[in-house]
């Protein structure tokens, strides 16, 4: 109910100031000039968080039901993208079919043509043109299990993001650590407060009300990013793959990669970071005194602690904002670390010369 008045009294703030801006009222009082553009840069600021505002807080009240649908959802939107990739590349009339198989083919004859020409130059090079054979049966398999191919490696990244929460609180909802951290901040009471620690506990209450909200809207949408960025890397990954066979074109291959890679990271590190936030706040709520059913169930222990104590609900409130910080921050993070992956045809490379000479020694 708090968060809901404090939701409805930003939406009616920075509507009251859109308005404002928009009837040309202006401040007598200001003295230094303003820039011609700022106050219509403002009423859109404005405008647009209090938009954010009344679409997104439904979410702030999702409860485990709909929260649970909002996995089936995702369940239904994956095999939805599976089909789909499925079925293009199986339509034979379908441009994207045509196109990948077309430069598959084309850049097959041309490695033929650039072994036969080393061959006229150089020799007979064996382990030249059993690494060109290698690449053409690699490239091959991937056209014909793409969909495999990208699943894996996005169920990696489900698996792993996953595992940290399910191994936390045995469970894998995407929005069950949000809601934890309301219920357990709600588990601390202050007794016989004076009219001035009333106004820091209102301080306390509307920090973590308005931090778990902006934790559980950045977490949804940043989780969300990272299936949309999959899927958007998945159905435009198939045209890419024949560029595994040259090595003039094997960068094109390496940056759609490193593409799909740092969506993958960005799903881990959202998990860990929603885990870690989880801990902090667990250990300091527990050194107050405060019971949970289970590790990380509801709390069973009201408490009630003195106001020297305030200090700590403040550490609570810093390690949410925090959360926050990290969560948008994963973008980053996960851009840097995707990037650290190399190349994924240079390991390959190395991989079929390796072969190469362990097969040529073996004759």
């Amino acid at each position: 109910m708090i968060l809901a008045l404090l939701l409805i009294v930003a939406a009616t703030a920075c509507l009251v100031s859109f308005k404002l801006g928009q009837s040309g009222i202006s401040a007598p009082y200001v003295l230094s000039p303003r820039p011609k553009n700022g106050g219509a840069g403002h009423r859109k600021l404005g405008f647009s968080i209090a938009f954010l505002l009344v679409v997104l807080s439904p979410i702030a009240f999702m409860s485990p039901a709909e929260a649970a649908l909002s996995d089936t959802m995702r369940d239904i939107f994956d095999g939805a993208l599976t089909d789909f990739v499925i079925g293009i590349m199986n339509d034979t009339g379908n441009p994207i079919y045509t196109w990948s198989w077309m430069m598959f083919l084309a850049l097959s004859v041309l490695l033929i043509f650039i072994e036969v020409v080393k061959f006229i130059f150089d020799g007979f090079d064996a382990a030249s043109h059993l690494e060109a054979v290698i690449y053409f049966f690699i490239t091959l398999g991937l056209m014909g299990t793409y969909d495999a191919f990208t699943s894996a490696i996005w169920g990696v990244g489900v698996g792993l993001s996953n595992g940290y929460q399910e191994y936390l609180v045995g469970n894998s909802d995407n929005f069950f650590l949000a809601q934890w951290l309301i219920k357990a901040l709600g588990a601390v009471v202050l007794a016989e407060l004076s009219f001035w620690d009333s106004f820091k506990l209102i301080q306390y209450l509307i920090a973590w009300s308005v931090v778990c909200f902006l934790l559980e809207i950045v977490f949804w949408l940043a989780s969300m990013w990272a299936e949309f960025g999959y899927a958007l890397a998945k159905v435009i990954g198939m045209i890419f793959i024949p560029f595994l066979l040259l090595p003039a074109t094997r960068a094109l291959f390496d940056g759609w990669f490193k593409f799909l890679c740092g969506f993958v990271v960005l799903l881990i590190m959202l998990k860990a970071t929603m885990v870690v936030a989880a801990i902090s706040i667990k250990a300091v709520l527990e050194s107050l005194g405060v019971r949970f059913a289970g590790d990380y169930g509801d709390p069973t222990v009201v408490v009630n602690i003195a106001k020297e104590n305030l200090y700590m609900l403040s550490d609570c409130a810093a390690i949410l904002v925090i959360a926050v910080l990290f969560v948008l921050s994963s973008f980053v993070f996960a851009s840097m670390i995707a990037s650290g992956v190399g190349n994924l045809s240079g390991g390959l490379g190395s991989v079929t010369k390796l072969a190469s000479r362990r097969i040529l020694k073996g004759r």
